[in-house]
Order: C-alpha cells, then structure tokens, then sequence
C-alpha cells in the first residue's frame, strides 16, 4: 500500500460526519470510506468533517446542507480525526477553512453565519505534520428563514362568544381553517382534533351528539413545513324543541 493510501486509508476508516440542526438531522457515519487500491485524489478523498446547524441533503465525494438565513453552522473535524497517527507517525497540525473563496479561518471548529440566501462553499485544508495534506469541499445552500403559519379556525354555524364557539348536538358543522394566515407562504394542509376524533383538510365536517364542554384542536402547514396549533373551545348544548 503507497504511503498516500495509507493515510487516507486511516482517516477515513477512524474518522466520521454528523449532520445534525432544527429542520432535521442526517447521520454521515462512514461516508466515502476509503479502501485499498482507490484512486490517489486528495481533493475528493480528504477527511471527514462534522456539521452542526445544517441539515444534510446529499453525501459522497461532494457533501451538500442545507441551512437558513441568521443560523450558525458548525464546521469540525470528526472527532477521532485530530487523534489519528498514520504510519510513520504523522498528526494533524494544522485546519485551513476558506468560506465562499475569501473569508480564511483556522482551527479544528469554526463557525460561519449567513444572513442571506444563495449556494456557497466550504474548503478544508488540513495539513500534516509530515508536510502532507488533504483537502474536502462542501456545499451550504442557505435559504430564508421560514416564518411559522398562524392558525385560524371558522365554525358555522355556531354563535361566537369570547371563549370559543356554541354548537347544537346532533348538528353537523363545517370546521374551516381557511382563513389561516402565513406571511411568507401559503397554509397548504390543516388536521382537525375533536376531542379524540382525528379529521383533515383546511374544511371538515362534525357532529358532536353529547352535550357539554369540547376542546377542538387545529394544527395548520405551511409549504415550507412551519406548523402552527391553536385550541378552540366549544359548547355543544341541547336541541331546541
């Protein structure tokens, strides 16, 4: 085995990627793992980095996340990585970052912040006390931050008071989530709790049969995924005769 696939041999097998934030989270472990007789190419078969911040959307020899505007992204090497002594006793000495081709940082973990969207790029450069070194680039597409739908249920017919609605046993009533507010999107989809009975659709139909006090839950989804939940309260009192 050449001295170069041997370190490469080493990091990677010893080394793995997490990708882990609130949109999601993605396990890279082993991603590309190299093996013996894989072609002699430091920029693709570089090491292994952990990003914390950023879902990921694609992995391989060009890793890609996703993030949102105003977030902070961890860049780090795996962990074992920095422990690595490949044959002949070589350490990481030293981690280069360059972030969208001019912004230069250094160390094992940096951190970047977008504030607007667009595709960018991450290089890591790690060099070895031998003089050798390796390099990996990733991906960032950053979007704008998703602001959360607002939940607005209609009953009819009803009569409104200021804790909620009063319905009629034994009256079917259509639910409407229509009037659903979101201010950077379009509510798409809306499910429907009646006290344990499951409904979906921005516009359902229920008939409670008992009387008494009822709670109805709305949850509303917007077509970035955001959701929002409100509680409706509702009398279900007596038929008139």
């Amino acid at each position: 085995m050449s001295r170069d696939h041997s370190r490469r041999h080493v990091l990677r097998t010893a080394a793995s990627a997490l990708a882990t934030g609130g949109l999601a989270s993605a396990s890279l472990a082993g991603t590309g793992a190299a093996t013996e007789g894989a072609p002699a190419d430091d920029d693709a078969e570089g090491p292994p980095v952990a990003v914390h911040g950023a879902e990921a959307v694609a992995s391989g020899r060009d890793d890609r996340y996703r993030t949102v505007t105003g977030r902070e992204v961890r860049f780090a090497l795996a962990r074992m990585t920095t422990m690595v002594v490949r044959p002949g006793g070589a350490r990481v000495s030293e981690c280069r970052w360059t972030v969208d081709g001019t912004v230069s940082l250094s160390g094992p973990a940096v951190t970047r912040t977008w504030k607007t969207a667009g595709t960018r790029e991450v290089e890591l450069t790690v060099e070895y006390s031998d003089g050798s070194s390796a390099r990996r680039t990733l991906q960032v597409e950053v979007v704008e931050d998703n602001e959360a739908p607002l939940a607005v249920p209609d009953v009819s017919p009803g009569r409104w008071f200021d804790d909620g609605v009063i319905v009629t046993a034994g009256e079917v009533v259509t639910y409407d989530a229509t009037g659903s507010e979101d201010d950077d999107g379009t509510v798409v989809d809306a499910t429907w709790n009646f006290d344990g009975y499951a409904a979906e659709g921005l516009v359902v139909e229920h008939e409670f049969r008992r009387t008494g006090p009822k709670t109805v839950t709305l949850t509303v989804t917007d077509d970035d995924g955001a959701t929002d939940e409100t509680e409706l309260f509702v009398y279900v009192e007596r038929p008139v005769r």
